[in-house]
């Protein structure tokens, strides 16, 4: 897959059935979001997993150059998943999350 979107797309559809079996079928929102913490898996672009904190994905960063022959080489890459900090631009660091479970504590942001 060529694309992050696409790619995300397919995975977050077996995490969900994960989140779904470990909520013993109970199909709430409630219950299915705390199913879905924590939930991991191999992906085709790597091992992702669904960080407790904020409920965003794990994922290996790679920069890859694109051929005339439409065929991309990946020439930097992390050599493992990094934890996700969605507000990072506005300053959020691993110990002042911004975005948590419970959602946005704009009280936080830098504006």
């Amino acid at each position: 897959m060529t694309h992050h979107a696409l790619e995300s797309s397919y995975f977050q559809v077996f995490l969900w059935a994960q989140a779904v079996t470990k909520a013993k079928g109970e199909l709430t929102t409630e219950a299915i979001r705390e199913g879905v913490k924590g939930q991991e898996m191999d992906a085709p672009n790597g091992h992702v997993k669904i960080e407790p904190a904020n409920l965003h994905t794990w994922l290996t960063p790679r920069i890859a150059q694109w051929g005339a022959d439409g065929q991309g080489k990946i020439i930097n890459a992390y050599p493992e998943p990094i934890k996700p900090l969605p507000y990072v631009a506005y300053g959020e660091t691993a110990d002042n999350l911004f975005c948590t479970e419970k959602g946005l504590d704009s009280s936080k942001l830098k504006h």
